[in-house]
């Protein structure tokens, strides 16, 4: 082959490189334009229907003459609106949240502990006066820890743990109230029907009368209640375990508890203690 040939030849290798080239560029751009419409169709799939409702689309020609499309424009006339909604809606919740807060008792803990305390010793001493009663509540209270669990809540305490020290700590002034005078009182009454060596066993229970041996029940069970509050709701009501006790019994705490100075009154606001007395419809009273 001369020289002229192999000539011709390089021409036509490099021509044919060439072709091969553009060819390469060309597929090369039509890839892209398709991967540019995949990423637009992505993107107008992925603008949900709500934001189409609130938002808008500019249209614009680039510098080359090209149209450009921008989703999701907010109008600012339409965005300061919400954003005074928004903050509308937020004061709202917050005066709501000020207000829950706002309707819990004022109440001090240690007056809440000691008008509950006293309470509960009222409820011990009434309770006394009714066996049957006390012996109904005793036998579901059982009921409840043997056939349902051991750790369900209780009106008394199955282990006769008495109360009265935690009670009186909480409320000294209740040592000269008529409630614990009568829980005393019999106390020392059955202390002096136990026998000699009564600890020994029950054996001498088996004569006792079934009226006697409830109403012991009775004493004894009464002894255990406690409901003992360090906080008051709202409404200042203390002691709402105690209510269905109550209830059954016709229970009046106006019979066993006045308030007074010292109990209630001297450990109060005067705007807490114009509310009690408009309350009790004795306004003219107030100071």
């Amino acid at each position: 082959m001369n020289s002229l040939e192999q000539l011709a030849n390089q021409e036509t290798d490099s021509e044919k490189q060439r072709q091969l080239e553009e060819q390469l560029d060309d597929c090369t751009s039509q890839y892209e334009s398709l991967v540019e419409d995949s990423d637009d169709r992505s993107a107008i799939l992925a603008w949900l229907e709500d934001e189409k409702a609130t938002k808008g689309i500019v249209v614009y020609l680039d510098r080359d003459g090209e149209p450009c499309v921008v989703r999701g424009v907010i109008d600012l006339e339409y965005q300061e609106a919400q954003s005074i909604e928004d903050e509308s809606t937020d004061e709202n919740l917050s005066e709501q949240s000020t207000t829950a807060v706002e309707t819990v008792s004022d109440y001090s803990a240690a007056l809440c502990k000691s008008l509950s305390s006293e309470r509960t010793l009222a409820v011990q001493a009434a309770l006394t006066q009714h066996p049957n009663v006390a012996l109904a509540i005793l036998v579901h209270d059982a009921c409840v820890q043997v056939f349902g669990s051991s750790y369900a809540k209780t009106a008394f305490n199955i282990k006769f743990s008495l109360s009265q020290e935690e009670l009186l700590k909480n409320a000294p002034i209740a040592q000269n109230s008529e409630a614990l005078q009568l829980l005393n009182t019999q106390f020392e009454s059955w202390s002096a029907r136990l026998p000699d060596g009564w600890q020994a066993d029950f054996s001498w229970l088996l004569s006792w009368e079934q009226a006697d041996l409830v109403a012991l029940l009775a004493f004894c069970s009464a002894q255990t209640l406690s409901e003992v509050n360090h906080h008051a709701p709202h409404d200042n009501t203390l002691a709402k375990a105690l209510r269905l006790i109550e209830q059954v019994i016709a229970f009046d705490f106006r019979q066993w508890w006045q308030p007074t100075k010292a109990n209630f009154f001297g450990r109060i606001s005067k705007d807490q203690i114009s509310d009690c007395l408009a309350e009790a419809g004795a306004s003219d009273k107030a100071l």
